[in-house]
């Protein structure tokens, strides 16, 4: 095939593909627009509304989806949870508790860090584990691990855990198999988020 044949053949496909790009972005626009307007026209306007004085839903209404973080701080064998973002209708904190009070779907993020101080000199052998237990739950004697991770000398850090589940009843309890005097509570460090999402 001639050289000239092969580049005009080469400008042909490149126009083909920018006009389907362009194509797909605007009906990927479209469709996310459109759906956007049918959910907000399909709403109740008195369904979930907000009181306007703490941002809570007004009594009686169905909470949808929320956000909530916790900043980690040292506890015996167990981590002790402070609110930063919270809802109390979600789940209250009882010391190293958090108690469930809505059912849903909960996506759940964990991490904790230990000082790097302290866990360089710990004993080489020493591996740290975490986990995130389900307690409390009626009928149920062993805790069931939602998530469970290990801290080695090298890392000092769970890394990210997480995991969707859905909860009725129960708490959620952090325990660590030791001291946990050592760990980070710098809140971008040692924290437990959780999307909540309504059944």
């Amino acid at each position: 095939m001639p050289q000239s044949a092969q580049h005009s053949l080469v400008q042909v496909l490149l126009l083909w593909i920018t006009i389907l790009s362009i194509t797909q972005v605007v009906f990927i626009t479209l469709f996310f627009t459109q759906n956007k307007s049918q959910n907000c026209s399909a709403v109740d306007p008195g369904h979930a509304r907000l009181s306007t004085t703490n941002n809570k839903p007004v009594s009686g209404t169905p909470l949808l989806g929320r956000m909530l973080t916790f900043r980690g701080s040292p506890g015996n064998r167990k981590i002790r949870w402070d609110p930063k973002l919270s809802s109390t209708e979600l789940l209250s904190v009882h010391e190293t508790k958090l108690k469930v009070q809505q059912d849903g779907s909960y996506f759940i993020n964990l991490q904790v860090n230990l000082d790097p101080k302290k866990c360089k000199t710990a004993p080489p052998s020493e591996n740290i584990e975490v986990c995130l237990n389900l307690t409390g739950v009626p009928n149920k004697k062993e805790p069931d691990i939602l998530l469970q991770g290990w801290i080695t000398k090298e890392t000092c850090s769970t890394g990210l855990l997480a995991k969707v589940v859905s909860l009725t009843e129960g708490d959620l309890e952090v325990t660590i198999n030791s001291t946990t005097s050592d760990i980070t509570d710098n809140e971008a460090l040692t924290h437990l988020d959780i999307i909540y999402m309504s059944k």
